[in-house]
């Protein structure tokens, strides 16, 4: 490879990267019998053997990548990560039932530190009544890596035979709501990253972090919230939403994919945006942007979806737990000028309009 013929992954982003890769589909198999969904950067596979869809992902989890054992405990560790692979079957409205773990493990770390991680997804399994099987121990030479595969029936939540849980699709007008509050994960981590300076800066003493006051965005870094209650709100009301997504980067990035998904422009306000007291309390401490944590942050493990304004009062009865924090939009002669592709409007409390484009989709 010639240095004129080197592209970086960081030029064109994990998305267009996950499509430029989606072309290797491996044997020419019948669609309906296989199936990817398209959008997501955590692909869900879809298997309907008779008519019973079987739905799985996988995720890979690399230390100094995705976490850092040095704030993180083992067991909160395999508690966090069970969340974390569940969630793109959870957008697909469907109840992981199995999970298979495969580590990679170098000889730093101690059979009783393993045997904790394994302790911590054994624990999360069994609140959220999902078979866990270790399928691979393996030896690595320097970093900890975790393989967690997540499989479960689609046909778990359907109310009659006929449909699917997930239709893919919106329309003009729909709202665009999020689940919990974003940004606090990445407000936990500052914190975290905070106190490990302050004990390597002096590291022959005996330090002791101090969490007094952060204890709510600590907690939301290190053991995300059970997302099963929104899933389980849908199931009881019957309401599908027309997309769902896993905000697992951060706001924007999962807004760049709803633009990919739907083919739709969409506004935001960013006033809307469910952010917590003790997340911009953090951002104020740091002297930095509340409203960034939440729109780049990522791991928050919520939940954005779209829904016909008159269902959201349904919803609502049933699940508290949500904000509208725009719609999808019409075409209008005020995004004429931004005519190569959707993009996001993003209404300020100034008043400020900003737009971003979803990089690598074209308008039809």
């Amino acid at each position: 490879m010639n240095q004129k013929s080197f592209q970086t992954i960081q030029e064109i982003g994990a998305f267009a990267l996950k499509e430029r890769l989606s072309v290797f589909t491996g044997a020419n198999v019948e669609m309906d019998s296989i199936s990817s969904v398209e959008g997501h950067i955590d692909t869900v596979t879809q298997i309907p053997p008779d008519h019973h869809s079987v739905c799985s992902a996988s995720r890979l989890f690399l230390e100094g990548v995705h976490f850092d054992p040095t704030y993180t405990p083992f067991a909160l560790l395999g508690n966090k990560m069970m969340i974390a692979a569940m969630s793109p079957l959870i957008a697909r409205r469907v109840k992981p039932t199995h999970m298979t773990v495969t580590v990679a493990v170098p000889n730093k770390y101690s059979v009783e530190m393993i045997e904790e991680f394994f302790s911590g997804a054994d624990q999360q399994c069994k609140n959220l009544d999902l078979v866990l099987t270790c399928a691979d121990v393996t030896a690595s030479h320097q970093q900890f890596v975790v393989s967690v595969h997540c499989s479960g029936y689609e046909k778990i939540l359907l109310s009659s035979d006929s449909g699917t849980n997930a239709n893919r699709s919106t329309e003009p007008g729909d709202l665009i709501c999020v689940t919990g509050d974003l940004g606090a994960a990445f407000a936990g981590l500052r914190i975290l990253l905070r106190e490990k300076k302050f004990w390597m800066e002096q590291p022959e003493q005996d330090f002791q972090p101090d969490f007094t006051g952060y204890e709510y965005v600590v907690g939301r870094q290190l053991h995300p919230e059970n997302p099963l209650p929104f899933l389980l709100a849908l199931q009881s009301t019957s309401i599908k939403p027309g997309i769902i997504l896993p905000v697992t980067e951060g706001l924007i990035p999962t807004l760049k994919n709803l633009l990919r998904i739907s083919k739709r422009s969409v506004k935001v306000y960013s006033p809307a945006i469910p952010i917590a007291i003790e997340t911009r309390a953090v951002a104020d401490e740091m002297e930095e942007d509340a409203d960034k944590y939440a729109f780049y942050g990522g791991e928050d493990f919520e939940f954005l979806f779209t829904l016909p304004d008159h269902v959201v009062p349904q919803l609502e009865t049933e699940y508290h737990g949500f904000s509208v924090i725009g719609e999808v939009t019409k075409e209008d002669a005020e995004l004429e000028d931004h005519g190569e592709g959707p993009v996001v409007v993003l209404y300020t409390g100034e008043g400020d309009r900003i737009i971003i484009e979803a990089e690598g989709n074209k308008r039809p």
